[in-house]
């Protein structure tokens, strides 16, 4: 049966990096931090700033060419710059990152072979984490009732605003209560359709770290910024050093 635990957010106020409660160390900047770069590429001035403040050599850190897909892979320096949106590894010596800015971040890990994960997940992407909970557990013997998966802040049905056919679409692959309407308009639920998938298949422990990134002004967000004035945030786990500056999150 799965174990469902939830986070609790303060007033992040000026905060620029928060580190998330998560069994291996997991962080997520904000936008204080600045425009992270896109995933995947050369790195940003700011993104290889930030892999040096917490301890990341560039050899060691691994991020992908994200598609908004349901694809993972295997994650090492072969498959940097990979089309895909996911990456799992029993290599403990490697970060992951992946790009968010309205999209949920998922972090896995396995608490049996410390094998972990790193997942970009928004609308067309939900269900990738199905794929890789199947990859580890084809690698790594992974059992779902032994891992420790956390959805990380992503835009809430709050202000996730769809058109109809949209939200008909996500209804039949996630369920009724993954988009609802509301004054005659529709509203997908990334959080409910992940965190009912997640305990369909067993997860041993869910952490959700739910926080509407449009409704957050302390985070960055496609939806209420636009295109233009948007910062890609960078979500990162595995082995790193957490800043002295990173806003601690706690279980509620």
């Amino acid at each position: 049966m799965s174990a469902s635990r939830s986070v609790a957010f303060p007033d992040l106020g000026a905060a620029s990096v928060i580190s998330l409660p998560f069994p291996i160390p997991a962080l997520l900047t904000l936008k204080a931090a600045g425009e992270m770069g896109a995933s995947g590429g050369e790195l940003s001035p700011a993104r290889a700033a930030f892999l040096n403040k917490i301890g990341v050599e560039r050899s060691r850190f691994v991020s992908l060419h994200q598609v908004h897909s349901r694809s993972v892979v295997l994650g090492g320096s072969e498959s940097y710059g990979a089309e895909a949106d996911g990456m799992v590894t029993s290599d403990r010596r490697l970060c992951f990152g992946v790009t968010v800015a309205d999209c949920m971040p998922i972090y896995l890990y396995d608490r049996a072979s410390g094998a972990f994960g790193l997942l970009h997940s928004g609308w067309r992407g939900t269900g990738i984490v199905s794929d890789a909970i199947r990859l580890m557990a084809a690698h790594f013997e992974t059992n779902a009732a032994e891992l420790t998966v956390m959805i990380g802040p992503a835009i809430g049905s709050c202000c996730y605003r769809v058109d109809q056919d949209r939200a008909a679409l996500f209804r039949s692959r996630w369920g009724e209560a993954a988009a609802e309407s509301r004054g005659g308009e529709w509203f997908l639920d990334l959080r409910r359709a992940n965190l009912d998938l997640l305990a369909r298949l067993g997860v041993g422990q869910i952490i959700d770290a739910h926080v509407c990134t449009a409704c957050n002004t302390a985070f960055s967000s496609f939806r209420r910024e636009g295109a233009e004035s948007y910062a890609g945030m960078l979500a990162v786990t595995g082995r790193l050093t957490v800043p002295a500056e990173a806003t601690l999150i706690s279980n509620a």
